[in-house]
């Protein structure tokens, strides 16, 4: 999926449970994780209905915050930017699969992280963010 597709689904509030950005075009990403935000989380709310993160938090803390019901609110949004959460050396790494791979549906998950290099295989967190239904988004660089 490109992002003019995801930019449409947010629109539609047609809002998958785990995406994963990926691609050099920072400003759009940042957009849409604004406009995401803007969708499903209220500026009342924030405190109990939204996390980002850009530094791994502990596994069992973004756990806890997924596996808790929205407060007085349809969805929840948590956001890893740049954590190395697919990096192959993460503490924790069957929890994370294991997270990844049964987010339910009243959350958003954005797993904003560098492309994996050509050729080279994704390690498994990733792997089971992908077999659990994460949407893969592209932000190419346009000219």
């Amino acid at each position: 999926m490109y992002y003019e597709e995801l930019r449409s689904a947010i629109k539609e509030r047609k809002i998958a449970p785990l995406y994963i950005f990926e691609g050099p075009e920072e400003y759009l990403i940042d957009f849409c994780i604004g406009e995401l935000k803007k969708a499903l989380v209220e500026e009342w709310s924030e405190m109990m209905n939204y996390q980002s993160h850009t530094e791994l938090p502990p596994v069992n803390e973004a756990g806890d915050f997924m596996e808790t019901l929205p407060v007085m609110s349809e969805r929840k949004l948590i956001v890893f930017r740049k954590c190395g959460l697919f990096d192959g050396n993460i503490k924790n790494k069957a929890e994370w699969e294991n997270i990844l791979s049964n987010v339910a549906p009243y959350n958003c998950v954005v797993i904003w992280e560098k492309q994996p290099e050509k050729g080279k295989k994704p390690n498994t967190v990733r792997k089971a963010a992908e077999k659990g239904g994460a949407v893969v988004v592209e932000f190419p660089l346009r000219t």
